[in-house]
């Protein structure tokens, strides 16, 4: 077992209360759990896909958030003309972004309705859209 370890690019956690997969996929709260959260909700949604295009609606270098809308135009899809704006934000501090989506050809974002969330709530008063500290989420849009 040593020399397979030896082998591995990222050295094993020495800790005997390092995380194991056993203990994550019994853990209703754990990254595990999360992550296949994530791969469903990727997979229920074209927009979400390899094929999905994207267009920045705030991105700047060394701020947060980072906003941005996944659209799919593909013809024949069940989800065709799907839009879903996605915002994230890592840093502990609540920050806020302007945002007018009639430009984007969008319609105003169940913020009450998340596709996914995770963290605390982020609402939009008309004219910009405030997002608290670590917090993430993907909205379909009208």
């Amino acid at each position: 077992m040593e020399e397979r370890v030896q082998k591995l690019y990222i050295p094993l956690d020495p800790s005997n209360k390092r995380p194991t997969v056993q203990a994550q996929q019994q853990n209703k709260k754990s990254l595990y759990h999360e992550v296949q959260k994530l791969i469903k909700i990727r997979q229920e949604h074209e927009a979400l896909q390899s094929r999905g295009e994207i267009e920045f609606i705030f991105a700047k270098k060394n701020e947060y958030p980072l906003a941005y809308v996944r659209s799919c135009n593909v013809t024949g899809k069940k989800q065709c003309g799907e839009k879903i704006l996605v915002i994230i934000n890592p840093s502990e501090k609540d920050v806020s972004f302007p945002c007018d989506l009639k430009k984007l050809g969008a319609g105003m974002p169940d913020l009450e309705n998340a596709i996914y969330s995770f963290g605390g709530k982020i609402s939009f008063d008309g004219k910009k859209i405030i997002v608290a500290g670590r917090s993430a989420g993907f909205f379909k849009l009208n």
